[in-house]
């Protein structure tokens, strides 16, 4: 009826003031939410682990990353399987470069048996071209340091490959034994591709991946002076 009075709350309770209670639910609001932040991170930990650039990160341009990448936009990832721009892209055709520098300058090895009557060579001969043809790129391999460090490691690169194609053609018109070693002394430089390589890749991998990447690129890039062994023979009797 009119008028009565609210029954009072019982002993011992009373009414939290609405500010505590707003704090309160406060509280639990933003706990919610580093919850789900933290577990946000550990999705993107994971999505990163497996070689997805799930934070969307690009570059200043505007184009994403294909892999994940660090602060610096250095990938934390190595996919051999692929070839994105621009980590993986850069990473091929680094040793793809060294590689093409090994099978040059190891190439006539396998076919001396053929190339020392031809232009008669002696065996003494044939020990200086191979001395020259490594010896080269001792001093070039200190040029290229300062090189990459100038120009960059790419451009560095491509005027290596540029500069000693000249004496790759001029081998075809080689006829005696000093031309040979000059050749193979001038194709030799190339072998300073290395420096330029492994600071191209060490540029485009973040710290806790550059040591692998850096193995496999030198690796497979060392693997050019064995196939070269092993395809020249069969090149040499197709064409012959």
């Amino acid at each position: 009826p009119w008028g009565t009075r609210p029954p009072s709350s019982p002993p011992g309770r009373m009414s939290s003031p609405p500010g505590r209670m707003s704090k309160l639910s406060e509280r639990v609001a933003m706990a919610d939410v580093a919850a789900l932040e933290a577990e946000i991170d550990r999705l993107h930990a994971y999505c990163e682990r497996h070689g997805l650039n799930s934070r969307g990160v690009s570059d200043i341009v505007g184009r994403e990353f294909a892999l994940p990448v660090d602060a610096e936009h250095k990938a934390t990832v190595l996919q051999v399987t692929t070839a994105a721009q621009p980590h993986m892209r850069a990473f091929h055709l680094a040793w793809l470069g060294f590689f093409s520098t090994f099978f040059s300058t190891f190439a006539p090895a396998p076919l001396m048996p053929y190339i020392k009557p031809a232009l008669g060579i002696s065996k003494r001969e044939a020990a200086v071209a191979g001395m020259a043809s490594v010896g080269s790129t001792i001093f070039f391999r200190l040029i290229m340091g300062l090189v990459a460090d100038t120009i960059g490691a790419r451009r560095g690169m491509a005027a290596c490959l540029l500069v000693t194609t000249l004496p790759i053609l001029g081998m075809m018109y080689v006829q005696d034994a000093t031309g040979f070693i000059v050749c193979r002394g001038l194709i030799g430089i190339s072998l300073a591709s290395f420096v330029a390589c492994q600071a191209w890749v060490s540029v485009m991998f973040s710290k806790p991946i550059v040591g692998l990447a850096n193995a496999t690129a030198g690796g497979w890039g060392n693997l050019g002076g064995g196939i070269t062994n092993l395809a020249m023979p069969f090149v040499f009797l197709a064409v012959r």
